[in-house]
């Protein structure tokens, strides 16, 4: 709900793969909302378009896109290990692969990512011990085990 936000003031526009993008940040950000009374000018509108380009759609293992700018979320595996509480159907587990939290390839595949700079906050940066987690040890994880590993980090929601 917040990219007509951040496209009017300035932030980036809307790529073929249904997320903001621009110059500064690439397809790599994340967008907060500060409600506020004050009158704040917004930066100047980032214009910006991905032409013919396709590698975002082209890169999804699943094919949630029916068409740019248009996602089916049911076909999304962030929708499908992030978002939704049901079972994944029988038929995309074969197209997840190795995804136990996410995806990202649409954003990865994203030219605009050249031009992006890497974040310094460290909130941001991977732990050391989740950077390859085998999936048997997760498997393995009592709720206590598990709270603590993913402690400030959005896999903890999971639950």
């Amino acid at each position: 709900m917040e990219k007509p936000w951040a496209d009017a003031g300035g932030v980036g526009w809307e790529g073929k793969n249904t997320k903001l993008l621009g110059r500064v940040f690439g397809s790599w950000l994340f967008l907060e909302v500060i409600l506020t009374t004050l009158d704040i000018q917004p930066d100047t509108e980032e214009t910006g378009d991905c032409g013919n380009c396709t590698a975002c759609l082209d890169a999804c293992p699943t094919n949630a896109f029916t068409a740019p700018y248009q996602m089916d979320a049911r076909r999304c595996i962030s929708y499908l290990t992030i978002e939704t509480r049901t079972h994944i159907p029988r038929e995309m587990r074969s197209l997840i692969g190795n995804k136990i939290y996410g995806c990202d390839d649409c954003l990865a595949a994203c030219p605009w990512n050249k031009f992006a700079q890497q974040s310094q906050e460290i909130q941001f940066f991977v732990k050391e011990e989740l950077k390859e987690p085998h999936l048997c040890d997760l498997l393995l994880l009592d709720d206590p085990s598990f709270r603590e590993l993913f402690k400030g980090s959005a896999v903890k929601r999971l639950g």
